[in-house]
């Protein structure tokens, strides 16, 4: 969920009975959500210009979702299952994660597909963590925050049983 650039609407992702889910635009000042996107898709953002949705499309590839109507338009330089964490503070360009350990953030050009890896992600004890989510980056890329999970357990040695 998060709003619009106008200020005036917000988005948030839902599901309607008997529909796959799918992102839909609320005006604060009340109303009927009104969908922004093809059902089994879901928006992690919305540009700055109020003009596009963005998240992984059906195929699991980032894509743009124009909210005046029209095809999606896949991200270039953006391989299946990333997914999108912010918009660079050019406008022209995104970050996107991929799933792997460390994570590694990268910094796609919507146009060209040019990307180059700007951090890596990892807790400074990396034992037992088996994943890393719900990373928030700001736009220019200097400050970050991510949660992990980590999966330990203990081995114990018993002697003399018999």
């Amino acid at each position: 969920m998060g709003f619009f650039p106008d200020g005036k609407r917000i988005w948030l992702n839902g599901s309607q009975a008997a529909h796959a889910p799918r992102a839909y635009a609320v005006d604060i000042s009340g109303g009927t959500p009104a969908p922004i996107t093809p059902e089994g898709v879901l928006v992690d953002g919305i540009s700055d210009d109020g003009q596009n949705a963005i998240g992984n499309d059906a195929e699991d590839f980032v894509a743009q979702f124009p909210l005046g109507g029209g095809p999606a338009r896949r991200v270039p330089g953006v391989a299946a299952k990333e997914k999108f964490v912010q918009w660079g503070a050019d406008g022209r360009s995104i970050y996107v994660r991929d799933f792997k350990l460390p994570t590694t953030i990268y910094q796609v050009n919507l146009t060209s597909g040019q990307r180059a890896p700007v951090l890596k992600l990892i807790p400074a004890d990396p034992a037992g963590v088996t994943t890393i989510f719900n990373v928030a980056m700001t736009r220019g890329g200097k400050s970050y925050a991510y949660g992990f999970a980590r999966s330990l357990s203990q081995l114990l040695v018993v002697k003399g049983l018999r």
